[in-house]
């Protein structure tokens, strides 16, 4: 080869390598993130005009509302309980659970492609090197890798699993080009390292096969069993319950795995009865952007491919997202079906998904126009009616898998929404007022051998719309369609009915809005920033945009339990895990509760509130949080002994 001709090669990869590497920017999105439209500008035709929702920004109650413009700790205090959890011997584990696409796979087998080879233990998902060879010399070797065989099998030749401990979660496509791209949990436990102590004897990890149905995941890698085996190991040695941070389908696996501990005897348990066992081991569910009714971007990926922000087609995704018996996890689910939640009023009644959340228009003479509603998901007919229409063995799959995987179980009934998990405290955190995919339309042209994606439904500030994207422009076409249900929308990959469902979960009788309006300040008085880690706080302006939030919470007298939301204006799907003002906001409502509950700083003789005792006793719960009220009032009787024996002594 010329000298010439080999600098002109090498360009030409690099060029290609560099949008691979620019294209994993986008990856964030994920397999859970919705089509990627162009968000258009124009906000005509009703966008900011709409009438009044039916439901305003799930139920409130004036009297409890309260507006804020900080947060509501100083800045010497969050310092404070920081340290103190710092510098304790014993902290409440952590345990992190990541969602769809946020572990790494690696190889667990070597495979010789007509072009290149995956070697044994070859970093697969996810793997730069590996999209450029697909790119360029070998289109099927990853791909064929990737995805699962029938009845959620190895494909002839390969093998491949999921990466172990906290390094598998953390950064997804590790690299100095892509930067964080692609990180799930890394900066949150850097932020956890550096402020509060942690390493990795007390943060466990939890990667597991995103692919694979949770029942695969037990029956092929025995998942549950080892997280169950892990969580008491944990708890046992820091004499502390944990605390669950879960991302996306990561709550869902945290729901299952309560499920599937529900189904076992008391021996399997260890002597204990479930509750007992949750309440020993679980302190704290921290639920970022949870799917609690599913999602609608999912269905678009098995149906027409979503390239999840790759250099890959539609098509090539497709094969590999159809494959996954996941996704099926994340199918929308019916409000209306409703779930065990006797202490909890219904603020979501007679609302549900929109009616179409697929339609397939036919064109003459090629059949009737089909409309798929969430019953119609949920009960894998859509799924049956597709595969029969289109002869697509891959979604004849999907159905089978849907029933044998999911309907024939005991364990997470997807018919039903999901309850409130039996943990003492529950915060959900997640964010609002994105664009946020809700639907699709497919035209079936006649001779067709596959469905032709037209429009996607959306939801945006309070409306629904429809959106056409032009590949000939890069813009989308918006046409207004009507008011939305809510007057918020989603975050991007999951709608706002999902994302919110959790307000279900809140007592209405107990119930406390705060609301914190949006605001600019200097990087000097933002005191979130002075706990970011280093990495972060490059990254953040001199002067800070603070995005509003609102704090819904609720507690229970009878259990000291609590349930908190928090709706973050602005804040995207995949940036939840990432985002520092999410992050430090969270803890600031945490740390107190910490030093309440977990006598931060002793050393394991001292009994409090919620404290896992050295002997394994079932820790107790406190039958009454003393309120400020409680407080005056004992205050109030303390003064006014004290002046009544004051009276007494003057009249001797």
């Amino acid at each position: 080869m010329k000298p010439q001709s080999g600098l002109l090669y090498f360009c030409i990869c690099a060029v290609i390598y560099i949008i691979i590497f620019s294209s994993l920017g986008k990856v964030g999105k994920g397999l859970e993130e919705n089509s990627g439209l162009v968000k258009s500008d124009d906000s005509s035709q009703g966008g900011k005009t709409r009438q009044d929702s039916p439901v305003d920004s799930p139920p409130k109650t004036d009297a409890g509302q309260k507006n804020f413009r900080i947060l509501p700790l100083k800045d010497t205090e969050m310092e404070r309980l920081m340290n103190e959890l710092k510098n304790s011997s014993t902290k409440p584990p952590i345990f992190l659970i990541p969602g769809l696409g946020s572990t790494r796979l690696s190889a667990w087998k070597k495979r010789d492609c007509r072009y290149t080879t995956i070697k044994l233990k070859d970093n697969i998902w996810l793997n730069p090197g590996k999209l450029f060879e697909t790119l360029t010399i070998d289109p099927h070797c990853w791909i064929d890798c990737l995805k699962l065989g029938l009845n959620q099998s190895d494909p002839e030749g390969c093998k491949v699993r999921a990466e172990e401990g906290l390094n598998a979660i953390s950064v997804i496509a590790p690299g100095p080009i892509i930067g964080g791209a692609t990180t799930v949990y890394s900066w949150l436990i850097e932020y956890l390292a550096e402020n509060m102590g942690y390493d990795s004897t007390s943060i466990l990890g939890f990667p597991y096969d995103w692919r694979l149905s949770p029942n695969k995941l037990e029956e092929r890698d025995g998942f549950f069993t080892s997280m169950k085996f892990r969580i008491e190991e944990a708890v046992k040695r820091l004499q502390r319950p944990g605390m669950v941070i879960a991302h996306s389908m990561g709550n869902l696996i945290m729901f299952y795995f309560l499920d599937w501990l529900n189904t076992m005897t008391d021996a399997e348990r260890g002597g204990r009865s479930f509750q007992a066992w949750v309440d020993e081991h679980i302190w704290m569910h921290i639920g970022l952007a949870a799917p609690l009714l599913g999602a609608a971007g999912p269905l678009k990926s098995v149906i027409s491919g979503e390239d999840m922000g790759l250099s890959v087609s539609d098509e090539q995704a497709r094969v590999l997202e159809v494959s996954f018996g996941s996704t099926n996890l994340l199918n929308p689910r019916s409000t209306k079906r409703n779930a065990t939640n006797a202490r909890c009023q219904q603020p979501w009644e007679g609302i549900d998904w929109q009616d179409d959340i697929v339609t397939v228009v036919s064109e003459k003479g090629a059949g009737a126009t089909l409309h798929f509603g969430v019953e119609d998901i949920s009960s894998g007919q859509f799924f049956r009616w597709m595969a029969n229409i289109f002869g697509d063995v891959g979604l004849k799959e999907k159905y089978y898998s849907l029933r044998q995987d999911f309907m024939h179980l005991k364990v997470h009934n997807l018919a039903k929404p999901i309850s409130r998990p039996p943990i003492k405290h529950i915060i959900m955190g997640y964010g609002v007022n994105s664009p946020t995919d809700m639907g699709f339309i497919y035209l079936n042209n006649k001779g067709s051998l596959k469905p032709i994606l037209d429009e996607v439904i959306i939801e945006d500030n309070g409306s629904i719309f429809g959106e056409r994207y032009k590949k000939t422009t890069g813009k989308s076409d918006r046409r207004f369609i009507r008011p939305s249900a809510f007057p918020k929308s989603g975050d991007m990959s999951i709608p706002y009915i999902s994302l919110s469902w959790a307000h279900t979960w809140l007592s209405q009788i107990d119930y406390e809005v705060e609301r914190h309006p949006p605001m600019v300040i200097p990087a000097s008085i933002s005191h979130f920033l002075q706990w970011a880690p280093e990495k972060l706080s490059e990254a953040v302006a001199p002067s800070t945009f603070v995005p509003g939030f609102d704090v819904f919470k609720s507690s229970d007298e009878q259990t000291g339990g609590s349930t908190m939301i928090l709706e973050i204006e602005g804040l995207k799907h995949t940036d939840t895990t990432r985002d520092i003002f999410t992050i430090t906001t969270l803890f600031e409502y945490i740390l107190p509760k910490l030093e309440k509950e977990m006598c931060l700083g002793t050393s394991g003789t001292k009994t409090c509130g919620y404290y896992h005792q050295p002997n394994n006793s079932t820790p107790k719960t406190k039958d009454k949080e003393i309120t400020l009220n409680a407080i005056t009032t004992l205050i109030k009787g303390f003064i006014s002994s004290k002046l009544q024996k004051l009276e007494v002594n003057e009249e001797m």
